[in-house]
């Protein structure tokens, strides 16, 4: 499947499920994840994985919404609603 192919067929499911799964889902859980394991290393100070996880899951869900957002209206600008703007190049083809 290419590029333009799959787009499509994400597409046709709507800006919703990109957001929650993109954004939401893999960007605000993981970045939550990570956060809560490094923050604690980095600050030297009695924070631990636990204290930090109620309050990062939250923030960066958040955070992944308009992170997935931003994401839709990027690749729907870049692929004009499915189309890729990138014409391919004929010039080398006309020789």
């Amino acid at each position: 499947m290419n590029r333009q192919e799959r787009w499509e067929k994400i597409r046709a499911r709507g800006p919703w499920p990109f957001i929650l799964r993109y954004g939401v889902l893999y960007w605000g859980i993981g970045t939550g994840l990570l956060f809560s394991i490094v923050f604690p290393i980095a600050a030297n100070d009695d924070a631990s994985f636990m204290n930090v996880l109620p309050l990062a899951i939250p923030l960066f869900c958040l955070g992944g919404l308009l992170w997935g957002f931003l994401m839709w209206k990027f690749m729907e600008k870049g692929n004009q609603g499915g189309q890729l703007t990138s014409e391919p190049d004929d010039t080398l083809d006309s020789e």
